[in-house]
Formats: structure tokens, sequence, C-alpha cells
């Protein structure tokens, strides 16, 4: 089966909400198979909006849009550019 993990951002779906969303090429699997089929991918909730008005594309079309609408948007957990550098310096024998 296919993991619940956004391919954007990473994410997992562990204690995080989400949504299964159905691109263009998803074709269903059969109920007596095992895993999931291609086209569907699981989105966070951040992402999940923007992902389900691209339903009308391929997933892969879909996640490269996606992926490149919010590359230039840092991840809410990432530093701002230079504060590790400050941090560096506050420990740095002088």
């Amino acid at each position: 089966m296919k993991p619940a993990v956004c391919p954007v951002c990473a994410r997992g779906a562990a204690g995080l909400p989400g949504a299964w969303i159905a691109f263009a090429d998803h074709v269903p699997t059969p109920s007596d198979e095992l895993g999931a089929s291609a086209g569907i991918e699981w989105f966070c909730s951040a992402h999940a909006p923007a992902a389900e008005a691209m339903t009308d594309r391929s997933a892969a079309d879909a996640i490269a849009a996606l992926t490149n609408m919010f590359a230039a948007v840092p991840a809410p957990s990432e530093s701002p550019p230079g504060a590790w550098l400050r941090r560096f310096r506050r420990f740095r024998p002088r």
C-alpha cells in the first residue's frame, strides 16, 4: 500500500489532517488487490486545496506543478536564512 506522505512537503499523515486526491490518470484497483492504484496521492491540509484544483491533470504533472508552486515558500519548520550562522557565532570561541 502507498504510504500517506505529502509529495510536496514529505510530511506523513500521522496525526495530520489531509486528503487522498485522485487525478485524471487514476484507475481504481479491484477490491481484491492490495496496494494503491496509480494516479491517487495523499496531500497534507496545507497542499490539498491546491492539489484539488489540479485533478484534471495526471498525478505526475500535478505534483511537478505543486512542487514548483510551493518551492519558493519555506516550510514552517525551516529557520530564516542566516539564523544558523548567528547561533554558530554565539558559541564560537574567540
